[in-house]
């Protein structure tokens, strides 16, 4: 692919990311608004909502305002220790994006004292004041409903811990192991561990029998139903930390190839094993079915086709992809 095509296509996709966080922060009551404003058909996860919408912060300064007055509104219902894992274990929030979001959460209100460990992301070479945040006042929520605000609702019942995370998995899931659920929720696996022991003992969490001695457990739906929106299903389950680590490893490649000249081959390469590794982690998100793929595919309409999902796909992230680039043989046309 030549220059002007990576420029091309990064610019779309990074439009169309910024609008579909957009749509999720809307969703959970924060100010502002898409420039497309589609449905969100999942449950937002908060913490991956920020992490992801720092690295946009440089380039939508509105959306680091929204995500600064909606924290300082809703801190109550905020992992920290959860944030702190996604950054460590997919590392795709703008760590000196975070931390200056930070800084500017402690300037406005020190009693956030957690903010504090991100606030230390900071390059130390970089010395800037962060200044108290001027709030404009968005209308608080009065009841966490829908399936976008499921995360919240929860956290609201139970408080933030990792109950609100197993649950869901669980409902959506069905039968699955203690390093599926803490790799699927983000939560440490002792932490995993701990909590479904615990929650075995209310008779609602069940230990299933498993062929290879695993511990598996369940969570029969009967009781739950009221508590959950109607046709919530592992068709509706996003784990979001992998979709974005997929969404921004590939549009740090789409810019190098719009802002460093490379080869033809070079950049055919490059963007081939981008889309591979993004392909491996939308399916880790959505775990969606694909058609089989042809013996070779043109590298420019398999990103124009995840990249028109992004900006008006209606269950986005699910058609990003139709074929698995590791399966395929790309050609430049």
């Amino acid at each position: 692919m030549k220059t002007e095509q990576f420029s091309h296509f990064s610019k779309r996709y990074r439009e169309a990311i910024t609008s579909r966080l957009w749509d999720q922060w809307v969703a959970i009551g924060a100010g502002g608004y898409s420039s497309k404003g589609q449905a969100v058909t999942w449950c937002v996860d908060p913490e991956a909502l920020i992490l992801a919408s720092s690295r946009l912060f440089q380039y939508e300064p509105r959306l680091r305002d929204s995500a600064l007055e909606w924290i300082l509104t809703f801190s109550d219902f905020l992992s920290i220790a959860r944030i702190k894992r996604m950054q460590a274990d997919y590392g795709f929030g703008d760590a000196e994006a975070m931390a200056g979001l930070a800084s500017s959460i402690l300037a406005t209100n020190p009693s956030l004292r957690s903010w504090q460990s991100i606030e230390k992301w900071k390059d130390s070479s970089v010395v800037a004041e962060a200044v108290p945040f001027h709030r404009r006042g968005i209308a608080p929520i009065s009841i966490f409903r829908g399936t976008g605000q499921l995360v919240l609702k929860f956290r609201a019942l139970f408080g933030v811990t990792s109950r609100v995370e197993i649950l869901i998995w669980m409902y959506q899931r069905g039968d699955c192991g203690l390093s599926e659920i803490a790799s699927e929720t983000a939560w440490f696996r002792k932490t995993v561990q701990k909590t479904v022991t615990d929650m075995a003992l209310s008779g609602l969490v069940q230990e299933a029998e498993s062929s290879d001695r695993r511990k598996e457990y369940f969570m029969p739906t009967s009781p739950w139903v009221e508590l959950f929106p109607k046709g919530f299903s592992i068709q509706r389950r996003v784990s979001q930390q992998f979709l974005y680590s997929g969404v921004f490893q590939l549009l740090s490649t789409l810019d190098r190839g719009a802002f460093q000249p490379l080869s033809e081959e070079v950049g055919r390469l490059l963007l081939s094993e981008a889309l591979a590794e993004s392909y491996r982690n939308h399916q880790r998100a959505r775990r969606s079915e694909l058609r089989v793929s042809n013996p070779e595919e043109s590298l420019v309409e398999a990103l124009e086709l995840l990249v028109s999902d992004a900006e008006c796909g209606e269950v986005w992230p699910a058609r990003s992809f139709e074929v698995n680039p590791s399966q395929v043989k790309f050609v430049t046309t």
